[in-house]
């Protein structure tokens, strides 16, 4: 039995090393628009951007080339970070140092009568 070979070529491309990422706002179906964190990016910085999640939509275009679009798309809240982690931080509400210090202790209370730990 004779192993298969690969047969591949290679054909040169216009190379693009930095990108903007144009946002807008998917409820308010206004224009895209680039932020001052969205404009000349690398590559792993795009990637870093898009997996933070929000409520957005965007397009990825080469580095002040708005027609030379690269993806575009929907996010909804969930991370792409957050998935792969497995976990997501979720904002309950905003606490004085006291009222956070009581909550801790409630929480800690609570896990001690579970554990049945006195």
């Amino acid at each position: 039995m004779s192993k298969e070979i690969q047969l591949m070529y290679f054909e040169k491309c216009e190379q693009i090393k930095r990108f903007d990422i144009l946002v807008s706002d998917p409820h308010a179906g206004d224009a895209f628009t680039t932020l001052p964190s969205t404009t000349n990016l690398t590559l792993q910085e795009v990637w870093e951007w898009l997996c933070e999640g929000g409520d957005w939509s965007y397009k990825v275009i080469a580095h002040g080339q708005p027609d030379k679009v690269f993806m575009s798309g929907l996010i909804y809240i969930n991370a792409l970070k957050h998935a792969y982690e497995g976990e997501a931080p979720i904002h309950l509400c905003f606490a004085t140092e006291e009222e956070a210090d009581e909550v801790k202790e409630k929480a800690f209370s609570r896990l001690r009568k579970e554990m049945h730990i006195e």
